[in-house]
């Protein structure tokens, strides 16, 4: 675990965990178009869905997923983090990672996303999620976490490095044909 200090939630703010309801799974896609209609013109790159609104919200509502989210006192969602096993992504770090540890299932997870909704930027909840996912990950048994993140994001860029990150390869995405960076960090057992 990294020995940086982390964000306190603000006060009557909460972390949730899901599964949850489809209601709140919607209120993550929403947030989700929601950030992305506000990127789209400056910095498109940054935020790309690659995935059906279908596919996003079974994000929420399979329990292979680790999904999370901070509640605001208002009851809003201030944001949402999930990670997950998922082999498919996993296989983009195949080479970037020992077979060791590749061979062992559960012990590498894929951050799939972290978003924090444009209202409540700026209190380092994209780093709450961080630290959150990967102490249940690590409980979990995962050893190696992995994410990709756009070179562009420089926000996302400088979170992933201060949360001990190491970008080791880039691909392109299928659909996009966006550049991605892939993230890795190595975990101890909490």
């Amino acid at each position: 675990m990294s020995s940086l200090s982390l964000p306190v939630l603000p006060e009557g703010y909460r972390l949730v965990r899901f599964p949850l309801d489809s209601a709140r799974a919607d209120e993550c896609l929403a947030m989700r178009d929601a950030i992305l209609a506000n990127i789209a013109a400056t910095n498109p790159s940054w935020y790309v869905i690659e995935e059906t609104d279908d596919e996003f919200r079974d994000f929420f509502l399979s329990p292979e997923f680790v999904s999370l989210g901070i509640e605001a006192p208002n009851g809003e969602l201030a944001g949402c983090g999930v990670a997950s096993y998922r082999r498919s992504e996993l296989e983009l770090f195949r080479s970037y990672i020992s077979p060791q540890e590749f061979a062992i299932p559960g012990r590498v997870a894929y951050i799939e996303l972290i978003q924090v909704a444009l209202g409540y930027r700026g209190f380092g909840f994209q780093r709450v999620f961080f630290s959150e996912l990967e102490s249940i990950l690590a409980s979990n048994g995962a050893r190696v976490l992995t994410s990709v993140v756009s070179p562009d994001n420089k926000y996302s860029l400088a979170n992933f490095r201060r949360m001990g990150y190491e970008f080791v390869g880039e691909i392109i995405l299928q659909k996009s044909g966006y550049r991605r960076l892939l993230a890795v960090k190595k975990i101890e057992n909490s």
